[in-house]
């Protein structure tokens, strides 16, 4: 059986509804399986880096690109991943300071 979301009729007219500056549909295949997460995240990460290039090459509004990136950095979890390796890096200082 294949893992196929479908978009509700809700979800298509909320779609519909959006009126913005830029808007990007991008399709990712998935696959259902927690060992593979992290292979469709790359998937959607790549995805969003191409969106945002060829928004460039079209010529869109840099500090509309520059919003929507950061909504596409929160929608792929990099936002996250941002705040852990801040975390890492300030783990040896911590552990510094505890020993003296």
């Amino acid at each position: 059986m294949l893992h196929i979301d479908i978009p509700t009729l809700a979800e298509f007219k909320a779609l519909a509804a959006i009126k913005d500056d830029i808007c990007v549909s991008l399709y990712a295949p998935t696959v259902p399986v927690a060992e593979r997460a992290r292979e469709n995240r790359i998937a959607l990460e790549d995805l969003t880096a191409q969106a945002l290039s060829q928004l460039k090459e079209g010529g869109a509004d840099k500090a509309a690109i520059a919003s929507f990136k950061e909504r596409l950095r929160h929608l792929t979890g990099a936002d996250k991943n941002d705040t852990d390796d801040d975390q890492d890096q300030k783990a040896p200082e911590q552990k510094a300071g505890s020993d003296r």
